[in-house]
């Protein structure tokens, strides 16, 4: 059924149990490791096929590990760097497929990863059901990286599943594509001006910091200009009470 992967472990069990217990260990074979980003990084995707021959049905579980920037992850060595360009590979090859689709174009780009080409099927297949999760920052600094995965979002969204061939491009660029496209287009544009408002906010608090602290250390040197003043003018009283105290044992001794 379907296209199969190469090296994949390969189970065949009847019992919901186990089948619930070889998914946990798949989980646990998992490359993980602890990056700049995420301290458990996942450094590979992961996916789960359920084959199910009496009723022809499979189920597919797929965990994408993020794309990710070498340099913000601290990656080093070749095969660090290597590991994350290919894990950013499936997630580019699989965004170029959702695309393709979407616009209708001639042709998928299923063949340019190995992710993708596990997945044709359920792109392809009219009665197979898909659901993605996309998963955002809620860090104001992140935004545009959420931007980015929401319009990401709203292509997959506008996908009509069927044998690719045999469906016309008026079809698949039908009104209620082009409403839906619309209508995500005008929700990332209110994204885009809430970014603005963010990006204007943080510019005005990162001035008014650096005010406050050009004050800070204004006040600072002012007062340990006064400071000095001060110690200045208690060494100068102290000398005076000296020179006072001296003056007065001499008429002291002039009385006698």
């Amino acid at each position: 059924m379907g296209t199969k992967a190469r090296n994949a472990t390969y189970i065949s069990e009847n019992e919901a149990g186990r089948i619930a217990r070889e998914v946990v260990k798949v989980e646990k074979r998992r490359a993980v490791k602890s990056t700049n980003c995420n301290a458990r990084s996942s450094r590979s995707h992961c996916m789960i096929i359920v084959d199910v021959p009496s009723v022809g049905g499979r189920l597919m579980l797929v965990d994408m590990a993020g794309s990710e920037n070498i340099q913000a992850v601290g990656q080093t060595g070749h095969e660090a760097k290597s590991e994350t360009r290919t894990i950013n590979q499936g997630n580019t090859t699989l965004k170029r497929v959702v695309e393709s689709i979407a616009n209708g174009d001639s042709h998928i780009p299923f063949r340019d990863s190995k992710l993708t080409m596990l997945l044709r099927d359920s792109f392809e297949d009219e009665r197979s059901k898909i659901l993605m999760i996309l998963c955002a920052s809620p860090d104001p600094k992140e935004l545009h990286k959420t931007i980015s995965t929401l319009q990401y979002g709203a292509r997959a969204k506008c996908i009509t599943r069927a044998a690719h061939a045999s469906i016309p491009r008026d079809k698949v660029s039908s009104k209620e594509a082009h409403n839906a496209i619309r209508l995500k287009d005008e929700e990332l544009a209110r994204l885009r001006t809430k970014l603005s408002l963010v990006e204007a906010r943080e510019a005005t608090a990162q001035e008014e910091v650096i005010r406050v602290a050009e004050e800070t250390q204004f006040l600072w040197g002012e007062l340990r200009t006064t400071e000095d003043k001060l110690l200045m003018q208690q060494q100068e009283l102290l000398a005076m009470k000296q020179r006072l105290q001296e003056v007065e044992r001499e008429k002291m001794c002039m009385d006698e």
